[in-house]
């Protein structure tokens, strides 16, 4: 990590480095369980502690060093009376929220509990949320105005890092890409705009004299949704 900082450094970029883990599963050693049992069995609570060690030991040789690690799939919830070291950010990404919802709402109880003792935890908070239907790019995903209030939430708590996944894959983008892309810039610059009236200004600016017409679609998805009841993961088989 040190070798790895100091290039970046001489190539004139920040400071900092991820250390996370990868996407499968892990089954902990004996003595990472005990640890992580000691510490509301939370998994991340290992990973914490590793971090927060291995950052103290790069910055006795680069003081202003950073590392960054993930709260994501089996570290995704907290550890119980374990701080998070100012020098460390962490990633929070809630893979398994409705995203039909605001990432804090009751229908998201379990995921923005853990999100906001993350943010309790951490002054250093980068939240990464997901903005389409991994399994078919083009499906409609109606979280619009979830999306924009789970922005908001965020805003209030005070979270610096924003990261909306989409289309990662696929040149072409996903369905209403360009709304969603346009309409978070906007509210990442000012959570407080009415994000109904800048999907309108959107719809009516880009789809020109048929933006009426999208602009009623786009209610009907959402509204739908909502009186159904259905849930929106980010993985829906086609």
């Amino acid at each position: 990590l040190i070798e790895r900082i100091k290039e970046k450094v001489t190539a004139g970029r920040d400071p900092s480095y991820g250390f996370s883990q990868m996407d499968w599963w892990w089954t902990p050693d004996p003595d990472s369980q005990a640890f992580a049992d000691a510490h509301g069995g939370a998994l991340s609570a290992p990973i914490v502690d590793m971090v927060n060690e291995v950052v103290a030991s790069v910055r006795q040789e680069i003081p202003d060093a950073r590392l960054g690690t993930l709260a994501y799939q089996f570290t995704y919830q907290p550890p119980k009376d374990l701080p998070v070291s100012d020098h460390v950010v962490v990633t929070v990404a809630p893979i398994e929220a409705d995203f039909a919802h605001p990432l804090i709402s009751e229908r998201n109880q379990q995921m923005g509990a853990a999100l906001h003792t993350w943010t309790e935890l951490s002054r250093n908070v980068v939240v990464w949320t997901y903005n389409t239907n991994f399994q078919n790019y083009l499906l409609p995903f109606p979280n619009y105005r979830a999306m924009c209030e789970s922005v908001r939430q965020l805003a209030a708590r005070s979270v610096p890092g924003y990261f909306g996944q989409a289309a990662w894959d696929n040149g072409g983008g996903a369905e209403l890409a360009h709304l969603r892309l346009w309409v978070l810039s906007r509210l990442l610059w000012d959570p407080e705009e009415d994000y109904d009236a800048l999907i309108e200004e959107f719809v009516e600016g880009y789809y020109g004299a048929g933006g009426r017409e999208v602009l009623e679609y786009l209610r009907l998805l959402v509204d739908a949704v909502e009186r159904s009841g259905a849930s929106l993961p980010c993985f829906i088989p086609t």
